[in-house]
């Protein structure tokens, strides 16, 4: 990334990022990750927040098409919104270094055309806009890129925009996005031999404008040109009445898919074409018959007549303007109502024609969207697929179905016939109102999805059982995710166990207890780790440790560090000792500057007062409990272990009494809560103060309820390990 010029900047998730850009912050690309959740929502958040930057949406390979699909779908993505396939980081640095020039590029053409609108018009140019105010046509110069120089006061005035702001502004930008690119291509092709015979006609605000112009220089010889504005909006209404009725007579070919209606003012039928029969029923000599019975015949399909006849009444009461609304069928069907007024050359109102448009398709089609897009969510909210799978099966009731069951290959409940078919071949049944789909994915078959629509007498077709079909292979998807996270949960919980002692060793007038909770879903084997081991005749080694990381890594450079330990204790006297060795062994068996902290206390109940000797490395002290209700932190805190190789490690000795209690713990303790909410040794001291009389096991317990802050079900920002002794027990 440096090589290309390019500095990075991370966010904790796609909502963090969002935040930051609505605070007024600009990156040239916004790269969102795989691990982004619902990406396309991202992408149109960022875009709509800076429409000059650049969004790049990573996708894994094998996600590609649908993810490629979605963003095309997506509304208001028109910008510079990309996929990009993560094959390798070269070609990744590659298209976010040219994603971040194509925004820089637009950043400097955005302060370019500021710059020009603030910069004042030139003298020629006012001049020019002074001589020619009193034309009855607008007159407006342009640049050689098709900015505004300067207009005169009638051009000001059919626009509607004072000249101050528009200068510097491309001129196409004035007019109607569909005209602009056109009004551009006539600007540049303008040529120097005079004004043109014909003009174009542009729209702006509902108004039309017919510009022509000519070539011409400006700013000491700069090439620039003239246009010429004539507002010809009344000209092009007469115009487009003329149209209008020749359209009428063209609206009665059978082949139109719109249902077209023309009705006079007092209400009777001029046209009516075959569509509008095939759709309602009805036809214009019904209608010319008897009005009430045709108009009853169509209110008796609607689901609402009230509305579909309070339509009618708005249009009829307007003396203009246009009427929209979409009609909901007792069959189903959704028909879309527009209408509006037809005059005469003269401008006078002489009736109304009425389109109606079958949109059922559509409208099914966005519903199924929805319905996929809300089913997506509910799959992805949990890991658990049997509780995303009962909530699926709760949309799609009543929406698709009266009744949905879902059936699971390797369940325990017993699978109906059908089912066990369909699970059997992998392939869909459509039995009328029942359909059955598979849920695979890549050939395998995870179960089977039996939607039934008998009471509210829904007929399936093909349609359904693709949109099924779908919501099947998402489901399946979601069902393999499931199992995939599962395995990794206990491949990690294996492993993580294999680095703790299997049990507690018995020994005599010492009770023990030991905790270990790991942060997050326990997906990655975390670095705490305790060992409690027999030293010599009544003397024992209590080690708890914290190694830098997590997964692999960390899990060999704990195995490594617990052996350390058990095998320096052989030998060496004092903790002290033990650290030493521990040091000199990671600096000479690892190279990937990956540290460890320690506390290593040695505890020698052979005597008449038990001894403890404590020595810690970059590790928080243990603390002490004395029967008396006192405490304290004990120990010498040294250096890192894993990280100076002349490092030397203090011991502390200390006599014990029964009845003492003595809490090793990592880190995960105090930043369990992090950083909302963390504690401090002197936090843990008065916590362990209030656990006097209790045991082992229950002090134990009380040290993580008050890091969790009393509320068990949350889960630790870092992993938790405790060890507890209490002597006299």
């Amino acid at each position: 990334m440096e090589q290309a010029g390019l500095v990075v900047e991370r966010a904790a998730d796609a909502d963090a990022a969002i935040a930051r850009v609505e605070q007024g912050e600009q990156f040239d690309v916004v790269l969102l990750a795989p691990q982004v959740t619902d990406p396309v929502r991202a992408a149109q958040r960022m875009h709509s927040l800076d429409r000059l930057g650049a969004v790049l949406v990573l996708s894994e390979a094998d996600g590609e098409a649908e993810l490629r699909h979605a963003l095309m779908k997506a509304p208001f993505l028109a910008g510079d919104v990309s996929l990009v396939v993560a094959r390798d980081a070269e070609s990744l640095v590659e298209e976010i270094a040219a994603a971040a020039a194509r925004t820089q590029g637009r950043r400097e053409a955005a302060a370019a055309r500021k710059k020009r609108r603030e910069t004042p018009p030139p003298l020629s140019a006012r001049y020019l806009g002074t001589l020619l105010d009193s034309a009855p046509i607008g007159l407006v110069t342009l640049d050689q890129g098709g900015g505004v120089v300067g207009w005169n006061k009638r051009a000001g005035e059919m626009l509607a925009v004072p000249e101050v702001e528009a200068l510097g502004l491309r001129f196409a930008e004035l007019f109607e996005a569909s005209d602009r690119e056109r009004l551009s291509v006539l600007i540049a092709n303008l040529g120097t031999a005079g004004l043109g015979d014909e003009g174009q006609v542009f729209e702006r605000k509902g108004q039309s404008f017919e510009l022509t112009g000519a070539r011409f220089a400006i700013r000491s010889g700069e090439e620039g040109a003239l246009v010429i504005l004539q507002d010809v909006t009344k000209r092009l209404t007469a115009e487009r009445e003329l149209e209008l009725q020749r359209a009428l007579m063209a609206a009665q070919a059978d082949s139109s898919m719109v249902g077209i209606a023309v009705i006079t003012l007092d209400g009777a039928v001029e046209r009516m074409n075959r569509r509008w029969t095939q759709m309602w029923g009805v036809d214009a000599e019904m209608i010319r018959r008897d009005r009430a019975a045709a108009t009853q015949a169509m209110l008796d399909q609607v689901v609402d007549p009230d509305a579909f006849l309070a339509g009618t009444t708005q249009l009829a009461k307007s003396s203009g303007g246009e009427f929209r609304d979409e009609v909901a069928l007792k069959d189903g069907r959704t028909i879309e109502r527009y209408a509006t007024h037809v005059r005469d050359e003269s401008g006078e109102l002489i009736g109304r024609i009425w389109f109606h448009t079958d949109i059922s398709e559509h409208r099914r089609e966005e519903e199924a969207l929805r319905f996929l897009s809300d089913a997506t969510n509910l799959l992805s909210s949990s890991l658990d697929y049997a509780t995303a799978l009962q909530r699926v099966a709760e949309l799609a009731v009543p929406r698709i179905a009266d009744r949905c069951v879902i059936d699971i290959a390797d369940a325990d409940a017993p699978v109906s016939e059908a089912a066990a078919g369909v699970i059997l071949t992998g392939t869909s049944q459509l039995l009328g109102a029942t359909m059955i789909v598979p849920i695979k994915i890549r050939g395998t078959v995870f179960g089977a999805i039996t939607f039934t629509g008998r009471e509210s007498c829904r007929v399936y077709d093909e349609d359904d059982v693709t949109l099924a079909e779908e919501l099947a292979r998402r489901a399946a998807i979601a069902i393999d995710n499931s199992r995939v996270h599962a395995e990794l949960r206990d491949v990690a919980r294996t492993l993580q166990e294999s680095l703790l002692p299997p049990h507690l060793p018995a020994v005599r007038n010492l009770e023990l207890a030991a905790r270990f909770r790991p942060a997050g879903p326990g997906m990655q084997v975390g670095g705490d780790f305790y060992d409690i081991f027999e030293t010599g005749p009544e003397q024992w080694g209590i080690a708890l440790g914290d190694v830098c990381g997590k997964g692999a890594d960390a899990a060999a450079l704990t195995a490594l560090t617990r052996y350390t330990v058990r095998a320096a204790a052989m030998y060496e006297q004092g903790p002290d000792g033990v650290l030493r060795v521990l040091n000199e062994a990671l600096l000479r068996q690892r190279s990937d500057f990956r540290f460890t902290t320690l506390v290593y206390c040695v505890l020698d109940l052979a005597g008449d007062r038990p001894e403890l000797r404590v020595a810690c490395g970059g590790h928080p002290r243990p603390l002490l409990l004395r029967p008396d209700g006192t405490t304290q932190a004990i120990g010498v805190i040294g250096p890192l272990l894993g990280v100076l190789p002349d490092a030397t490690f203090g011991e502390q000795r200390l006599q014990l009494d029964e009845g003492d209690v003595l809490a090793l713990y990592t880190d995960g303790l105090t930043d369990a809560l992090a950083p909302a909410h963390m504690l401090s040794e002197d936090d843990l001291l008065a916590t362990l103060a209030a656990c006097r009389g209790l045991t082992a096991g229950e002090v134990s317990q009380r040290l993580e309820q008050v890091a969790l802050g009393g509320d068990a079900t949350r889960v630790p920002r870092d992993d938790i390990a405790l060890v507890v002794a209490k002597l006299g027990a």
